[in-house]
């Protein structure tokens, strides 16, 4: 068992609620829930009382957290004994880009990643309450530099249970006008001569994901999501769509040298 199970397992205990964890971690939620019947399934009990109110520990869970909070204590000074002079590194990322790239440094003991809308992160950098801020778009501001970048490969995404033309049936994109994956699609579809396909916008990757996975819809997304749902497939189409860029951003005055395999999962 992986200490971040631990970690989740924690979280979803304190809140009471799977949504609650994924908003905070980064997560979609169907990700945490199998997280949690994985745990469940290697302790070979139940350790949450599932109700319309949220999560309920049951016993053997209360005994659980106990054990996970000795052992992740003990982890944390074993990492502190031997990371004393450790800076810890202050990333700021979207919630698209925290779930695709930033799933293990959520748990790094010297990297603390903040969750934000655009704007949010902006400031949250100008103000250097962030160390670096990792975005799929170009920011205009003399007070910031473009640290890295690498391409983002994109494609369409479907249920797998799914067997239908893109054309005939909804597509969901992001109501955020300045979402490149909403931009690549309306792109698509003015290509195309798709206009009058029906358009479902929403707010969060989490609610997207859930109706990929569940209704007879389809959508742009990073190819990478693939990786890690097996209910999604991508969708061939005759028209190559183009790599969306993700860029890392840091004040002009600091010196500080990115590792990007310490703190990426690009592949």
């Amino acid at each position: 068992m992986e200490t971040n199970d631990m970690k989740i397992f924690i979280e979803v205990a304190h809140s009471s609620s799977v949504s609650k964890t994924a908003t905070k971690l980064g997560y979609v939620q169907s990700n945490i829930s199998k997280r949690i019947e994985k745990i469940e399934t290697e302790l070979n009990c139940k350790l949450f009382l599932r109700t319309n109110k949220g999560m309920k520990l049951l016993p053997e869970g209360e005994l659980f957290l106990t054990y996970c909070n000795e052992i992740l204590a003990i982890m944390t000074r074993v990492n502190a004994s031997f990371s004393m002079n450790s800076k810890i590194l202050k990333i700021g990322a979207t919630q698209n880009i925290s779930h695709h790239y930033l799933s293990s440094a959520l748990f790094s003991e010297t990297i603390s990643v903040y969750t934000k809308p655009i704007p949010d992160l902006i400031s949250f950098l100008k103000q250097s309450v962030i160390d670096l801020l990792i975005i799929n778009r170009e920011i205009d501001d003399d007070s910031l530099k473009e640290n890295f970048s690498f391409n983002e490969e994109i494609c369409w995404v479907q249920s797998k249970e799914s067997e239908f033309k893109i054309e005939n049936h909804p597509i969901v994109i992001n109501r955020d006008s300045e979402c490149p994956y909403r931009k690549a699609t309306l792109a698509y579809i003015k290509a195309n001569q798709m206009e009058s396909t029906r358009l479902i916008q929403v707010d969060t990757l989490d609610v997207l994901i859930s109706m990929l996975e569940k209704e007879n819809v389809s959508s742009i997304l990073p190819k990478k999501i693939l990786k890690n749902n097996d209910k999604l497939k991508k969708v061939n189409t005759t028209t190559e769509l183009s790599p969306i860029k993700i860029l890392g951003y840091t004040l002009v005055t600091t010196n500080q040298v990115i590792n990007l395999d310490q703190i990426l999962t690009i592949e």
